[in-house]
């Protein structure tokens, strides 16, 4: 339950930059373009962690694989919940879907079993926590909005601890 400890400071960051937020303060509050894609981006990523995850814990026989496959799901759901609630304050309707490239993995997972399923799993886990790194990255670079780019910042030190432990699993996987 540590993990979950900074989800919530992260939702009091939130609600004390809401709270005091100035009137005339137009400039730092408004998406810009990196913020909207974002949000989008971080949304499909959730929401696909989430997913693939849960079809994880149904089909891994190997316990390495489903102790991390557990981990995405608790931490990627607490992740989605905190961003819904950020797109809330900040005008964004966060929605619960994935995109074309994300459903045809879920598909590609839902055939596989055994080791073929634990590779794919963790190879396809490497890939899209890099790319969230990317996309986190690019929002504390090039976001405006101040709490979008507080939600980047409060979760990517997490999304780079999924990507270091996946590489782990990976490693010793094929080892």
């Amino acid at each position: 339950m540590k993990i979950l400890k900074p989800f919530g400071v992260f939702l009091v960051f939130v609600l004390t930059i809401v709270s005091c937020k100035k009137e005339d303060d137009t400039i730092n509050n408004q998406l810009n373009e990196a913020d909207n894609n974002f949000i989008l981006q971080a949304s499909i990523g959730n929401v696909s962690e989430i997913e693939t995850a849960k079809i994880a814990v149904l089909k891994t026989t190997d316990t390495l694989v489903l102790s991390f496959a557990q981990q995405m799901l608790a931490e990627h759901t607490a992740a989605h919940n905190d961003l819904k609630t950020m797109g809330g304050v900040v005008g964004f309707i966060v929605k619960d879907t994935t995109d074309a490239a994300h459903a045809t993995t879920i598909a590609q997972l839902n055939t596989l079993t055994g080791r073929v399923f634990d590779s794919t799993y963790i190879h396809n886990q490497l890939l899209d926590h890099q790319a969230a790194i990317n996309f986190y990255t690019d929002e504390l670079n090039n976001g405006n909005q101040l709490n979008v780019k507080a939600y980047a910042n409060t979760i990517l030190q997490n999304i780079r601890l999924h990507y270091q432990r996946a590489d782990s699993i990976a490693t010793a996987f094929y080892n």
